[in-house]
């Protein structure tokens, strides 16, 4: 299953109105369309061999700062790895804290890392001891 979101009507809630229309022209071009992160407008552009990333609906893979963009986001970076065959640790991301607790019974009795999505150099990771 593609952990990446599913447009379905998704694509209007983007806040930018320059990506809804990105990716409005790309479905009527039957170009597939993958919104990879809402909150950071991450968007995936797919037609053939081509691929296009692009973030909102101005910056493009041209353009050198979308590469740190992605690096940035560990759960887009760590999904676009497994995809080109790279090894990675499992893991799941939460939006909402009763999800998580709703999973718990799943990591009781392992060790855990708690990542935030977008920091670096260790900041806000918590390792949680099992049990």
């Amino acid at each position: 299953m593609n952990p990446f979101s599913k447009l379905s009507g998704e694509y209007e809630k983007l806040r930018e109105l320059s990506a809804q229309m990105v990716i409005a022209e790309a479905l009527r071009r039957k170009v597939q369309v993958e919104i990879l992160d809402f909150d950071e407008q991450l968007i995936r552009l797919h037609k053939g061999k081509h691929v296009e990333y692009l973030e909102g609906g101005t910056v493009s893979t041209r353009e050198s700062h979308l590469s740190n963009v992605i690096v940035d986001n560990k759960y887009v970076c760590k999904e676009i790895m497994k995809e080109g065959g790279i090894s990675t640790p499992e893991g799941k991301r939460y939006f909402e804290k009763k999800l998580a607790l709703k999973d718990y019974p799943l990591y009781q009795n392992l060790k855990v890392v708690v990542k935030p999505k977008t920091t670096n150099c260790g900041v806000g990771i918590s390792i949680l001891e099992s049990g």
